[in-house]
């Protein structure tokens, strides 16, 4: 079972903190972003993001990395600046 928490603006939109995805063994973070873009078309809106932010056990991760079965994986928006 992945852990999934969402944050900021992403909290906001979905209307939820957090989640859990189950994933087999080879499971990365954009296996379960397409995943949860799956549950329809608010999450696929808030998660079709090329910059969107990802950790894993409270680390910044690409979306290439791979999880383990009782990993926490952290949504963010973008940051933007001035």
């Amino acid at each position: 079972m992945i852990n999934v928490l969402f944050f900021a603006s992403i909290r906001e939109t979905l209307g939820v903190e957090r989640t859990e995805v189950t994933c087999d063994d080879a499971c990365s973070v954009a296996d379960v972003v397409q995943l949860l873009r799956q549950r329809g078309d608010v999450w696929d809106d808030v998660l079709n993001n090329a910059d969107l932010l990802c950790s894993v056990n409270q680390e910044l991760v690409a979306l290439d990395t791979q999880l383990s079965d009782g990993d926490e994986l952290g949504l963010f928006p973008p940051v933007t600046g001035g």
